[in-house]
């Protein structure tokens, strides 16, 4: 499993680094599936940077990201909670995974 989040008001997705985690692969499909909303001006960036705790629990979002699950939202984390709409966003915010 990785981790993901959204910050600056949805408009980055970051990822800690993998130093000591796995690289996993649904991990590397998101990057690279973000970087076409870059491209599309629908996000800023995508980064892969150190990050505190304290810097993740003030995420917009928070998802995990594994072979097991793909994404799943993450709306709680100790006892605070995260976000409260869990509604797909709108068509214009989701991307054709062509396989």
């Amino acid at each position: 499993m990785n981790v993901a989040f959204v910050v600056n008001g949805g408009k980055e997705l970051v990822m800690p680094r993998f130093d000591n985690v796995l690289n996993g692969c649904t991990a590397k499909r998101t990057i690279t599936l973000a970087e076409q909303l870059v491209s599309k001006g629908m996000l800023i960036s995508v980064r892969v940077m150190d990050m505190t705790v304290e810097d993740e629990k003030k995420g917009d979002e928070m998802m995990l990201l594994g072979s097991g699950v793909l994404v799943k939202p993450v709306i709680q984390w100790d006892e605070e909670v995260i976000a409260d709409d869990m509604s797909s966003g709108p068509p214009s915010v989701r991307v054709l995974v062509p396989y």
